[in-house]
């Protein structure tokens, strides 16, 4: 069973690889989950995802998707 992240989680956004070398504007270090939300389109059992709220070290927050994260800590 895939484990999900948690609020309180530390996170490091990891950049997808056939893009090439990681343009420095998307490395924010590492940050904190706030929450998780798992959904499902009305009507459709594949279309689903859950989608991660992360407090970064500059005061931002983002919503990833759960795949776009890598876990530094945590149930893993």
């Amino acid at each position: 069973m895939k484990q999900t992240m948690r609020a309180g989680d530390l996170v490091k956004y990891q950049w997808p690889a056939f893009l090439g070398e990681m343009n420095k504007d998307f490395d924010r270090g590492i940050g904190i989950v706030l929450e998780v939300r798992t959904w499902q389109d009305p009507g459709s059992e594949r279309n689903v995802g859950v989608d991660v709220d992360v407090l970064w070290p500059d005061g931002t927050v983002n919503t990833c998707l759960d795949d776009e994260l890598v876990w530094i800590t945590g149930e893993n």
